[in-house]
């Protein structure tokens, strides 16, 4: 810490990925080739080892510094292709899929069952993909990364040791319905959770049902999980916390401003890509979703492309939040950041 390189990626916090570019928090020398996972190299990790008995609950477990080498280096499509035929992913996907039945009991609220990736060619045309969040590759992803998070959190509330902790209370109302599947249902609860919190001090995360949860699994792209490394390395070497309270709440005012910016330019460039597809649509029909109704205009998804938007109210047309309609495009300007659309 203190050196030009580190105060540089605490000045942006993290990396912002978006559809057309990627701004890194760390040079790419690092990112992508020193400390890369790739395959057949040895590299210097910060592992973790878990014990789980015969119910798959959490018996044990250790953080140590250690070398790793990646046997096979898999994208997320090859891990469900070789699913049910490949014993290490079934398995892990075993285990994943138990974790997260566990903390959904633990009163977790689910994600939507799938979100929207946007990609841009060379020559500027857009499309995106709708990717399913319940498949194989990953549960076994999220689930892995949010079980190291937890226990992470849970290793330095352990032994008092401040760090960057997220959390947050119980929604203001549990939602009655289908929260795997029912889109309304989806989106009404998650109108209802309290906002996240960052502190120095171990709490409660609700929306993921865990009883701790910090940041420490990307430590190339989040200036966080680095500093929440830091601080297991040091209690691992019985040495004094890399960085005491203070020095984490100065830290807080710090970061949490550099990723609040980081955050709206991802926004905003999404936003300017899905104007750009919508463009190319012009005329065209869609499935909407009504999800509120204001005193000049309804709030609706596009369900396809999961993209909220506002409906000009109708003195002669009455329509219910939860009701499915169809709506046309009228209007997209990605350089004016104008969409229009009216009753299909």
């Amino acid at each position: 810490t203190g050196i030009p390189l580190d105060e540089c990626a605490k000045e942006r916090g993290t990396s912002i990925y978006m559809p057309d570019d990627r701004i890194a928090m760390l040079p790419a020398e690092i990112s992508d080739k020193l400390c890369s996972l790739r395959a057949g190299e040895d590299k210097l990790a910060l592992s973790l080892m878990v014990d789980l008995d015969s119910a798959l609950q959490i018996s044990g477990y250790r953080f140590a510094p250690s070398v790793i080498r990646v046997k096979r280096r898999l994208t997320y499509s090859e891990v469900n292709l070789l699913h049910d035929r490949d014993e290490d992913i079934d398995v892990l996907a075993r285990v994943t899929q138990d974790l997260m039945q566990q903390r959904l009991e633990a009163g977790a609220i689910p994600q939507p069952p799938y979100e929207i990736a946007l990609s841009v060619e060379p020559d500027g045309n857009v499309s995106i993909k709708k990717i399913e969040r319940d498949s194989i590759s990953r549960i076994i992803v999220s689930e892995s990364m949010i079980l190291a998070n937890r226990l992470a959190a849970e290793f330095l509330g352990s032994a008092d040791v401040p760090a960057l902790f997220r959390s947050q209370g119980p929604p203001k109302e549990r939602v009655e319905g289908d929260l795997n599947n029912d889109l309304f249902c989806i989106y009404r609860q998650r109108r209802q959770l309290q906002p996240l919190s960052l502190q120095t001090r171990v709490a409660a995360h609700s929306c993921l049902g865990v009883p701790a949860y910090t940041n420490m699994t990307s430590p190339l792209r989040r200036y966080m999980d680095l500093v929440t490394q830091r601080q297991i390395m040091s209690t691992l070497l019985d040495a004094s916390p890399a960085y005491d309270e203070s020095q984490l709440a100065d830290m807080l005012m710090e970061v949490e401003p550099a990723v609040k910016r980081a955050n709206l330019i991802k926004n905003r460039r999404h936003r300017y890509w899905m104007l750009k597809y919508f463009k190319k649509m012009q005329g065209q029909t869609l499935q909407a979703l009504v999800l509120e109704k204001h005193a000049r205009n309804y709030r609706v998804v596009l369900t396809d492309a999961l993209f909220e938007c506002n409906l000009p109210f109708l003195p002669t047309v009455q329509l219910k939040p939860g009701e499915y309609i169809q709506v046309r495009i009228d209007r997209s300007n990605p350089r004016d950041d104008v969409f229009k659309i009216s009753l299909g």
